[in-house]
């Protein structure tokens, strides 16, 4: 709400005329800011919607939030950057604070893998015109050189806040619009908004609180290296199914005849060279068999076993465990097939003529 006085905007924003005069700002203007922000939020919002349904467009973005900047924390941020001594906010007023606030348009953009980050950044550098960005916020200890190697400046956040953000701006009217993009995962954006909700403005410099958000913030970096492990895996498993010919699907069968071609070729005239072929088809296939059973061994247990008592990380740990072992179980058959088969199919029995 707009304060009516001079005392009521004081009292609103804690601050006082001298404060005011030692930053060399006036009430009046600060209300002009005001007033013009607000009629201009309309328009804002006409652009913000454009905005956030371009970007929606971008395959690998699940959703996106907008917001226009309330026209009270407006005048706070003003305020607090010339507490801080932010000179780009010198002489500030109705005309000037659009091109010097380039956050009036807030739009998030999530998506639900880390990696994600890579595909919709090429989406926007190609869509957009970018006064800044990508800039990426990690955590102390993140990986980065991924994010180096595509052009990001990477900075360490020190409250291990994680994002991508860009400076967009546009022009739907005759005036330049300039807007904030943040990208981050679901899970970055589930820590930042408890983050922000718990910490401000009461509890920004308790220790205690501090340290378990930061414990928090930890368990959501790990939600997201799990999230990427499983697409990963999943990735890896489908692209094994659709890479596996239908000679390699039924393994008993295939035994049976690779056994019965082995038969037939120990009726023909040895040699030398026969044997050595037989000797070590037989090892292949005796490998497949082992191989074979030892999938079907690991995935009878995973099924029998209901994972009763587990629960947590511990439960998490069971079921990767057991996945990792099964996928490699399922590798060496593969494997193992393969080779049986090429060799199966080098060999050519010729009958002897009659």
């Amino acid at each position: 709400m707009r304060p009516q006085d001079n005392k009521k905007f004081y009292a609103c924003y804690n601050t006082s005329a001298d404060k005011l005069a030692q930053y060399d700002l006036k009430v009046s203007t600060l209300t002009e800011i005001y007033d013009d922000h607000v009629l201009q939020t309309p328009a804002l919002e006409h652009t913000a919607t454009l905005l956030a349904s371009t970007i929606q467009k971008i395959s690998d973005v699940h959703s996106v939030r907008w917001r226009i900047k309330d026209a009270s924390h407006l005048i706070s941020k003003i305020i607090r950057k010339h507490e801080s001594g932010n000179i780009k906010y010198k002489n500030i007023d109705a005309m000037s604070y659009r091109s010097i606030i380039q956050d009036l348009i807030g739009l998030r953009a999530l998506h639900l893998y880390k990696s994600g980050m890579f595909s919709i950044d090429d989406e926007i550098r190609k869509t957009f015109n970018l006064l800044e960005g990508p800039t990426a916020y990690i955590r102390l200890g993140d990986f980065k050189s991924a994010m180096e190697d595509k052009g990001f400046i990477v900075q360490e956040h020190a409250d291990a806040y994680r994002s991508v953000h860009y400076i967009i701006q546009t022009m739907p009217f005759k005036e330049t619009t300039y807007s904030e993009l943040q990208v981050r995962t679901i899970f970055e954006e589930g820590w930042a908004e408890i983050d922000h909700d718990v910490r401000y403005p009461d509890y920004s410099d308790n220790a205690v609180v501090k340290q378990f958000l930061s414990i928090f913030n930890r368990l959501c970096g790990g939600a997201d290296e799990m999230g990427e492990f499983v697409k990963t895996l999943t990735d890896a498993l489908s692209a094994g199914k659709t890479n596996s010919s239908d000679e390699t699907k039924d393994t008993p069968s295939q035994i049976s005849l690779l056994r019965a071609s082995i038969s037939k070729l120990q009726t023909l005239p040895a040699s030398d060279e026969q044997n050595e072929i037989i000797k070590a088809l037989t090892q292949q296939i005796n490998d497949l068999e082992s191989s074979y059973t030892q999938a079907i061994v690991v995935s009878s247990n995973t099924v029998q076993n209901s994972y009763k008592g587990l629960d947590g990380w511990a439960l998490a740990t069971r079921i990767i465990s057991d996945v990792i072992a099964a996928s490699a179980a399922g590798e060496k058959v593969k494997q193992a097939q393969l080779k049986t088969l090429d060799m199966g199919r080098a060999i050519v029995i010729n009958n002897p003529p009659s």
